[in-house]
């Protein structure tokens, strides 16, 4: 599933742009198809994630500390701003 800013997401807009002007069965297929996985994916998420916490040694656990939430931060915007450089010239 590909999400703005993200790797996946420049190949699959431009996919199922040129499926649905040259074939717009199979392109409402595929994106029947994509909704269908995002909703899947989304369901799984919320279940694994943001559910009740089943384990003692899950509840427990501490939440990440400064220094590994920063890193996390400066990664991700790094994903981010390297896609939308690589966007900027698809478009």
């Amino acid at each position: 599933m590909g999400v703005p800013g993200t790797n996946g997401f420049a190949a699959e807009h431009a996919i199922l742009i040129s499926v649905l002007e040259a074939h717009t069965g199979t392109g409402l297929a595929a994106l029947f198809g994509l909704i269908l996985g995002a909703g899947y994916f989304l369901t799984i998420y919320r279940q694994a994630f943001l559910g009740p916490v089943q384990s003692t040694v899950v509840a427990d656990s501490l939440d990440l500390k400064r220094r590994e939430l920063t890193i996390m931060m400066v990664m991700a915007l790094l994903i981010i701003e390297r896609d939308s450089i690589r966007m900027e010239f698809t478009i």
